[in-house]
């Protein structure tokens, strides 16, 4: 289980995020992350070195003036993108184009979140391990009044492009993710905007922007022989795949109304029952006769009282209900005490002979103790 840094002037207090002298819920996740098996969130510095913490995501810095989220690619560790969301690139594929709705629109949002490019020639801090190393794309807007989202321009976020060294724009921009392998950090690799084009060194692939509108999606295109292909590739030379399943459900067709049957002409009229004959009335039994209040009362007089009491305690009850509680109370702990010397009767017994001889021995001692002598 990981642990967070406590809140200190030292140099590490950046580590982790407090309201107060409490952690916040991003630094609990932080290290719930590392428990799930998630990486620190990379990014490049200008010097070209990799710092396992920079990148502007929740596995990263915990910047102070607001929280952040997690990046495509530890959401897609999490389960959080499923294959509905998500499109893999196939390698060796002359161009293929696709549309990127914005990350946090989640699974509202009416195109992908995340275009896959596996990778086995890429090489960041580590090299690619094959067949599980591979590129992230997703596209990142600035989320609005959202508390959450990736930094604004004028925000004092300094990540730096891995090839160029220049400072990266974060929102409104393609960001390009790189894993080695499961058990390795993230690298932010570069953003791109409308119009750009990057080539991945060490592997004939390139990644065009074709066009961003942060309103609705950005469109990209990628293609594994040449930077002219992945730029014809946004004239749709070959059809970007549609995102599965369909939104819209497909309407039930409305079955056909059924039409009543019309009824059978009777053949031949239905001659009348013959009535029963009736029977002559059989003579109801006369009832005992009632028993008179008074003589129940003769004949059951305990019961009676009883009855009397219980509807006289009842109007008292009503009357003087705090009454009735302070003796319901007194009851109950006469119910105890007596539950009590039933359950420890032997010990009660004991304590009572030992009251009794101590008892004895201070009268037979009052009545042989010496007289002074004056």
């Amino acid at each position: 289980m990981a642990t967070a840094y406590a809140p200190t002037t030292g140099w590490w207090n950046g580590f982790a995020q407090f309201y107060g002298e409490a952690q916040t819920w991003q630094t609990i996740f932080h290290e719930v992350g590392h428990t799930w098996g998630l990486h620190h969130a990379g990014g490049y510095m200008p010097t070209g070195e990799l710092n396992a913490y920079l990148d502007d995501a929740i596995m990263g810095y915990q910047r102070s003036w607001r929280p952040a989220d997690a990046n495509v690619v530890h959401r897609y560790r999490l389960g959080w993108l499923t294959g509905a969301e998500t499109v893999e690139f196939t390698r060796g594929s002359d161009a293929t184009a696709v549309n990127l709705s914005p990350l946090n629109e989640g699974p509202d949002g009416p195109e992908f979140l995340l275009m896959k490019l596996p990778c086995d020639e890429c090489i960041g801090e580590q090299a690619s391990t094959a067949g599980v190393g591979a590129l992230y794309l997703s596209f990142r807007v600035e989320d609005g009044p959202s508390l959450y989202g990736v930094g604004a321009e004028t925000e004092p976020i300094y990540l730096y492009d891995m090839f160029t060294h220049r400072r990266l724009v974060l929102a409104d921009r393609v960001h390009v993710h790189f894993q080695a392998n499961v058990n390795q950090k993230t690298e932010l690799w570069t953003t791109l905007a409308a119009g750009d084009t990057v080539e991945i060194p060490g592997a004939t692939m390139w990644v065009h922007i074709c066009s961003i509108n942060p309103e609705t999606y950005a469109r990209v295109s990628v293609s594994d022989t040449s930077e002219s292909s992945a730029r014809a590739g946004c004239i749709d030379a070959t059809p970007a795949p549609t995102r599965a399943p369909t939104q819209a459900p497909t309407p039930v067709p409305t079955p056909a109304p059924t039409l009543a049957p019309s009824p059978a002409p009777t053949s031949s009229p239905t001659q009348a029952p013959t009535p029963a004959p009736t029977l002559s009335p059989t003579p109801s039994p006369t009832a005992a006769p009632t028993q008179h209040r008074h003589q129940h009362r003769h004949q059951h007089p305990h019961q009676h009282r009883h009855q009397c009491r219980r509807q006289r305690l009842r109007e008292h009850r009503r009357q003087h209900p705090r009454q009735h509680r302070r003796r319901h109370r007194h009851c109950l702990r006469r119910h105890r005490r007596r539950q009590h010397r039933r359950r420890y009767r032997h010990q009660h017994r004991r304590q009572h002979r030992r009251q009794r001889r101590r008892q004895h021995r201070r009268q037979h001692l009052r009545l042989h103790r010496p007289h002074h002598q004056h």
